[in-house]
């Protein structure tokens, strides 16, 4: 709905039960509230949090801006959040600790959750195309010198030839916005375009090419001219800005490429190479966190500071940026290295999100870049199937046109990053001699289980392992289905 009351028309009827795995409900009635520990650090990390459909997803506590009550007794009782989510939690206590001692060990809890949070930060699209004719007059598109060597005239819409082939789209129609958005026309006619007159699917189309092509840059508003029958284009950058920022992006991504893809690689092992030069040189913007809302969506205000952290610029040419950037580094990256991927959104742990696709063998699997560059439980999110991903990341159906989104759908592991390195258990038992063996050769080592453990049977899982391998104290993550364990360092 827009702000007036009437239904615009990006809105669209949908079954709850589409999106049931993406509703959370309540906390697990399960949970554990009482702890004992030498320190802070022994207060849990996750609490499960039961969806619509009745699946269990496992949310990061967050402990900053939690209170803490002393009891005669000794014990602390901690009232605390769940990250991204306005559901109650359970109080939980804690014994074995001073009061003083827990207060000064207080930030080790807040940084442990943000370290464990998956990392998010995808802006949403300010965008309406109202049921009514929009009064003011259209503005011009303005005119300026070509950039970035030979121009080619595609439809009707001149680009720089190195652009113009970076199009993807899966109707004329959506091709036609990306081309617009491409050049940074601000005004674009749907002469032609019967379907158009449908708002659902020029809606849809518009998605498409916004989402398929980050070469376009921000688009703060877009509006739809009755009179005229054309799209009115606001855009967060100049088209010069603009221009000179999709150039450094494709000789970065070709520089890249260049560098890391050698003859005769698979396409695996391009995909490889790729994810981990984007977590071995790129650094995550945490700062566009100060502007997160409630509902763990990005604010206008962060994108209006960071711009160049919501699109490839910030990831390719200044090693910066969320995850918007480090989806679509990599897909230019991989475009430049003749793989095929799609851009996907959604939310993970509640935070609005964008990751991949990537297309190998005839089949498609789901990569989250942002998320695999973690030293514990590192590349959990590697080629995983969609039942596997939906555990962690709630997919929006939206960045590709509906009569094709079936078609890029993945159900396959064969390529998933601990299946090909043999790091996947059948069970608890066989999950703890991986553990072992090696947390003993190299302290840091990470398994695929079938199934996401309980909070109970991953701590007994941790303790098994840390007894059995005599070591002091370990740090521990449970990402998706992958339990990481590092040897703890002071």
């Amino acid at each position: 709905k827009t702000n007036d009351g009437k239904h615009s028309g990006m809105s669209n009827e949908c079954d709850p039960q589409e999106i049931a795995n993406q509703i959370p409900i309540s906390q697990s009635w399960d949970f554990q509230t009482d702890y004992t520990g030498t320190d802070a650090l022994a207060l849990p990390a996750y609490v499960d949090i039961e969806m619509m459909d009745g699946s269990i997803g496992k949310y990061v506590i967050e402990y900053r801006g939690g209170t803490a009550t002393l009891y005669d007794d000794g014990t602390i009782a901690v009232d605390a959040s769940i990250k991204n989510l306005p559901i109650a939690m359970y109080r939980v206590r804690l014994t074995g600790v001073d009061y003083d001692t827990f207060m000064a060990q207080t930030k080790n809890l807040i940084q442990r959750g943000d370290e464990l949070a998956g990392r998010t930060g995808s802006a949403n699209e300010n965008i309406d195309i109202p049921f009514v004719p929009d009064s003011q007059e259209t503005p011009e598109d303005e005119s300026g010198d070509d950039v970035g060597g030979e121009t080619v005239n595609v439809a009707g819409v001149e680009l720089p030839e190195n652009v113009a082939k970076t199009v993807y789209a899966n109707s004329s129609l959506s091709e036609w916005l990306a081309l617009n958005f491409l050049a940074q026309s601000e005004t674009i006619s749907l002469d032609g375009f019967k379907e158009a007159s449908d708002s659902e699917k020029l809606g849809d189309a518009f998605i498409e090419a916004y989402r398929q092509n980050p070469l376009c840059g921000i688009i703060n508003n877009l509006e739809y001219d009755y009179d005229k029958n054309e799209l009115v284009v606001e855009y967060a950058q100049t088209k010069e800005e603009t221009q000179n920022m999709q150039q450094e992006c494709l000789k970065k991504a070709k520089d890249v490429a260049g560098e890391i893809i050698q003859d005769g690689m698979s396409d695996y092992e391009k995909e490889q190479a790729i994810n981990q030069y984007l977590c071995d040189n790129a650094e995550y913007n945490y700062d566009v966190m100060n502007y997160e809302a409630e509902d763990g969506s990005i604010g206008d205000e962060a994108v209006e500071k960071y711009p160049n952290s919501f699109t490839p610029y910030g990831i390719l040419v200044e090693n910066f940026g969320v995850c918007e950037s480090y989806a679509e580094a990599f897909h230019l990256v991989a475009n430049e290295a003749g793989l095929q991927s799609i851009m996907v959104v959604g939310t993970l742990e509640g935070g609005g999100h964008e990751w991949n696709r990537v297309l190998l063998n005839g089949k498609w699997y789901t990569l989250d870049v942002t998320n695999n560059d973690k030293e514990v439980a590192g590349n959990a999110l590697f080629n995983i199937s969609d039942e596997v991903a939906a555990e962690i990341l709630k997919e929006s159906d939206v960045c590709i046109l509906d009569d094709y989104a079936g078609e890029y759908k993945a159900d396959d592991m064969k390529y998933e990053y601990y299946t090909v390195n043999g790091l996947v258990a059948e069970d608890t038992e066989q999950a703890k001699k991986v553990l072992i063996d090696g947390l003993k050769k190299d302290g840091n080592i990470s398994v695929r289980m079938e199934e996401s453990l309980s909070t109970d049977a991953l701590e007994e899982l941790v303790q098994q392992v840390v007894n059995e391998a005599d070591v002091e104290q370990v740090s521990y993550v449970q990402f998706g289905r992958v339990v990481g364990i590092t040897i703890a360092t002071e």
